[in-house]
């Protein structure tokens, strides 16, 4: 129960932020989307192919969903481990009657949901709305986007693991990032399958990293 109370707080905490970011991503996206739609009745009111508009249309409403959680996945590495790295409030967080596994993996859960509740929720309704328009929405254009998703959460759990690794060397510190590189690198020419398999490979190595540099990381 109390594992389940540290994850409402965390919640809690970040909900106005991550309302924010679910506002913007909803109406800009959204806004994108109906043009697209517009766009694509005016192209076929003059006999034009309208696939060519349409397929930049899906890439600009990805771009952008893929900017809106880069952005959120940073605030919340910042709000959770930078900074009480920086101003050494750990100590204090800490001192409960929870141990401090619990407290990492509240925040870790209360991150994935928000990121679930965030930018899952919206891009599932736009690529209705545009399934709705008859647009060549398919469920690769939907699984792409959650990627892309993925790819900010992994970007939230190498920075994480950035602030509370006490490592000296640069190469080491830097392990996460280059994890996180890699898999971006995927994108590139590969199949769904392949980049949805490194996702989570990459996601339980980056967890595992955390959990144990939190481990042997001693907070004053």
């Amino acid at each position: 129960m109390k594992f389940f109370v540290l994850v409402k707080n965390e919640m809690r905490e970040n909900m106005i932020p991550a309302m924010l970011c679910m506002a913007v991503t909803l109406g800009f996206g959204t806004a994108i989307t109906k043009s697209g739609i517009n766009s694509k009745w005016q192209w076929g009111r003059l006999g034009l192919d309208p696939e060519i508009n349409i397929s930049a249309l899906l890439d600009d409403v990805m771009g952008f969903v893929f900017s809106c959680a880069i952005g959120f996945a940073i605030f919340m590495a910042i709000k959770q481990f930078i900074l009480p790295t920086a101003n050494r409030t750990w100590s204090f967080l800490l001192h409960r009657s929870v141990s401090k596994y619990q407290i990492l993996c509240s925040k870790i859960t209360a991150c994935l949901l928000l990121v679930m509740i965030t930018l899952g929720l919206p891009w599932s309704y736009l690529c209705w709305l545009g399934l709705s328009a008859k647009l060549p929405t398919t469920g690769y254009t939907y699984i792409h986007g959650c990627c892309f998703i993925g790819i900010a959460f992994l970007l939230y759990l190498a920075m994480a693991i950035i602030a509370v690794s006490q490592a000296r060397w640069v190469g080491t510190r830097l392990f996460p990032i280059i994890v996180l590189s890699l898999v971006s690198l995927l994108f590139a020419g590969v199949t769904t399958t392949i980049v949805v398999t490194s996702l989570i490979l990459s996601t339980i190595i980056l967890v595992i990293d955390l959990f144990t540099q939190f481990s042997f990381r001693e907070f004053k």
